[in-house]
């Protein structure tokens, strides 16, 4: 990061006012996880051109992984608007408003992405998790049917998609989608989960045990791997 950030300064020292330079520089602090920086270039970037929507793309997006998900909704409004033609920027900003507990209000914004992409499907994926969460399950349920449908690899829809049989107390589907996702990455946690609630509550309690305990070692060995110098 350092050598980028010095070429990005001498390039800025020639040109203080160089928009395409401050929009690199607040992707470099980005990149490099230092959010704060991240929002103060993108910040400088916004001086210079207000309706810049990239800056504001990665202040919401900075934000968001600063946990104030209030600023992020706010600046993913902002960039929608300036770019109502990108499904990514409504989407970004119904997870932020789903976050802050707005379900309706993120159904609503989830819903302009799939009116501008309807072939989405993290966008429907993301609706169906907000309806959950409204206890619409029905509305849940179908979003996330057209999450698989659109994008069928995702292990991700099929764990939620069965943590909303769960709520349905259709068990035997449930372990149908924590199934499903185990094959496609056994490394996705929630579908063990969802099958050890399945398997409990049909009460067969050893594979509830085997199940919890592939989700808690899967914990386990993400987490010494995220804390490993080497990553490996």
């Amino acid at each position: 990061m350092d050598d980028l950030i010095r070429e990005n300064d001498l390039v800025l020292e020639q040109n203080p006012g160089n928009e395409t330079a401050l929009m690199y520089r607040a992707l470099i602090y980005y990149n490099a996880e230092k959010y704060p920086l991240a929002i103060e270039s993108a910040d400088k970037v916004l001086e210079i051109s207000p309706e810049n929507s990239f800056a504001w793309h990665i202040i919401g997006s900075s934000w968001g992984n600063l946990g104030d998900f209030t600023k992020a909704a706010d600046a993913f409004s902002r960039a929608a608007a300036l770019k109502p033609g990108e499904p990514e920027e409504y989407n970004l900003q119904g997870v932020a408003l789903c976050r802050l507990g707005r379900y309706a209000d993120a159904a609503e914004v989830l819903t302009k992405a799939l009116e501008v992409d309807p072939s989405y499907a993290v966008a429907w994926n993301n609706l169906g998790v907000t309806y959950r969460y409204m206890n619409e399950t029905d509305k849940a349920l179908d979003s996330l049917n057209r999450a698989v449908g659109e994008d069928p690899s995702q292990a991700q829809y099929y764990a939620n998609k069965g943590y909303v049989n769960l709520d349905r107390n259709d068990y035997s589907a449930a372990i149908t989608c924590a199934v499903t996702a185990k094959k496609i990455e056994m490394t996705n946690v929630p579908q063990w989960f969802v099958a050890g609630d399945a398997y409990y509550s049909q009460q067969d309690y050893q594979s509830a045990f085997y199940s919890y305990d592939g989700g808690f070692t899967t914990m386990e060995k993400e987490r010494l791997t995220e804390s490993s110098p080497l990553g490996s």
